[in-house]
């Protein structure tokens, strides 16, 4: 049997900037307008 998903998806609204708990996390960026999505890494 396969090991449970250890990760989670929070999603905030997107005029939030990025948080101190986001530094050195790979993040999702998606805007719906556009269907843009971009996979960045925070780094404040």
């Amino acid at each position: 049997m396969p090991a449970p998903i250890t990760e989670s998806l929070v999603i905030r609204p997107a005029s939030e900037q990025p948080t101190p708990e986001m530094n050195g996390k790979e993040v999702l960026v998606l805007n719906p307008c556009y269907s843009v999505l971009l996979g960045v890494s925070v780094s404040q």
